[in-house]
């Protein structure tokens, strides 16, 4: 019930209303006695301190935990808590009732306060989510219309909200959140699914082993090393006994030594970074398996759960939108983080190009032209006739007296040009006809 978003208050007022008995009660009839535990008249009354005990306590683990408390005095009568680094756990000590990762993502999420809307339920997501500028949890903000319009429901940097504002607001809706993590949830299953083995192939692709024979290799490689290592502390061993005994000369013994002192130098550095990749490959290989095994235990994907949001989500980092608003170039990054896996991106994912405003205003202008192109040609066609009605109504009006003779002193230029045009043309002929004689004669 944890996983499922419920806070030991709200667990105990359920076992309280299922009438499950409490565990003193019930330990109390079990052993039987002379012990009645308090409040032994009910029962079935829990309390939220007793859930937060049974929910922090790593016994169910398969652990025992000692020196919880200490006495500082035998005369004390009261015991004084320790601190939790001072406890001494022990592994494996009995059988577990619940698994460690089942714990764990418990104890995370106790650690955030997930209070009821009007509507009488809370956002799964929230603690979930974090700003990428800032790094602070984004809060969710809900109003009462929030289930008529998405946009009242959503998160923004809580330090946006302070005065003065110390980051920008990161607005993002729940609804476009919720999308895209169950997107993500049904790539990474899909991707299980579809290979195992091609998945954990892609989880070690940071790593520097990307497969069972390169560790098989690498191993063998550090057992080589670690060899080497010890047959050069029984040579360094020998030197100082032949130096002893007078079979090597000094500065032989400094030459030989240092010689050797390097060699294992240098062998303990690669023993040690061969030892942390194989570390490295072990962990991703178990990280892979742990993923694994959740993704068996889900069989439908098309709603997005508490439990299976708590179970597959680590963190939802959130940056600042780019662009105007939405349909005009807003864009928004949004980072998912799955556990065990971190940030998980499929094949088909490509980085986006970058936005250019000129581009897309044209892109709109060509659209709508298309879409209105008969109304615009008869709107263009409509104004160049007002146009030229216009431009014959300006025209003085003329007699037929005054039309005849702007006509006729058009027909005369036009014969004055003819003939200036034929006598310049006879000219150069005659000249060019002249140069040519000249030459000849020549």
């Amino acid at each position: 019930m944890t996983i499922e978003g419920k806070g030991p208050y709200q667990i105990a007022r359920i076992l309280t209303d299922e009438k499950i008995m409490r565990t003193s009660v019930y330990i109390a009839q079990r052993d039987g006695g002379t012990y009645a535990p308090i409040g032994a008249s009910e029962p079935y009354t829990w309390s939220g301190g007793t859930v937060k005990s049974i929910l922090s306590r790593q016994e169910y683990m398969g652990c025992t935990v000692n020196f919880r408390s200490y006495k500082e005095s035998y005369k004390d009568k009261k015991r004084k808590s320790r601190p939790n680094d001072e406890w001494m756990v022990f592994v494996d000590t009995q059988e577990p009732i619940i698994d460690a990762e089942t714990w764990h993502t418990a104890q995370k999420c106790r650690k955030v306060k997930r209070r009821e809307n009007s509507t009488g339920s809370t956002n799964p997501l929230t603690g979930l989510v974090y700003c990428a500028d800032c790094g602070g949890r984004m809060y969710n903000h809900r109003g009462p219309t929030a289930m008529k319009y998405d946009s009242h429901d959503s998160y923004a940097c809580n330090q946006y909200t302070k005065y003065p504002p110390k980051c920008t607001m990161h607005y993002v809706k729940t609804s476009v959140l919720r999308s895209l993590v169950l997107d993500t949830i049904k790539a990474a299953c899909d991707s299980v699914r579809d290979n195992e083995e091609e998945f954990v192939r892609k989880i070690r692709d940071e790593s520097e082993l990307r497969s069972a024979e390169a560790a098989k290799a690498q191993k063998e490689q550090l057992a080589k090393n670690r060899k080497r290592h010890t047959e050069l502390d029984l040579l360094i061993k020998r030197l100082y006994e032949d130096k002893v005994a007078g079979t090597l000369s000094p500065k032989r013994f400094e030459i030989l030594s240092k010689e050797y002192e390097n060699e294992q130098e240098e062998l303990e550095n690669q023993i040690a970074g061969l030892q942390a990749g194989l570390e490295r490959f072990n962990e991703d290989g178990e990280r892979a398996n742990k993923f694994i095994a959740i993704v068996r235990k889900y069989t439908d994907f098309n709603e997005l759960t508490a439990p299976m949001l708590n179970e597959f989500v680590e963190k939802i980092i959130v940056h600042e939108a780019e662009g105007v608003r939405q349909g005009y170039g807003r864009t928004q990054k949004v980072e998912i983080f799955l556990n065990f896996i971190g940030r998980f991106t499929t094949p088909e994912q490509e980085e986006a190009e970058p936005f250019d405003p000129v581009e897309h205003q044209r892109s709109v202008w060509r659209a709508y032209y298309h879409r209105n192109r008969d109304k615009i040609q008869a709107d263009k066609a409509l104004r160049a006739a007002e146009k030229k009605a216009a431009k014959l109504a300006a025209l003085p009006v003329k007699t037929p007296e005054e039309i005849e003779a702007e006509a006729l002193a058009r027909w005369h230029r036009k014969l004055k040009y003819q003939r200036e045009y034929q006598r310049e043309w006879h000219r150069r002929k005659k000249q060019r006809a002249t140069g040519v004689a000249q030459k000849e004669a020549v």
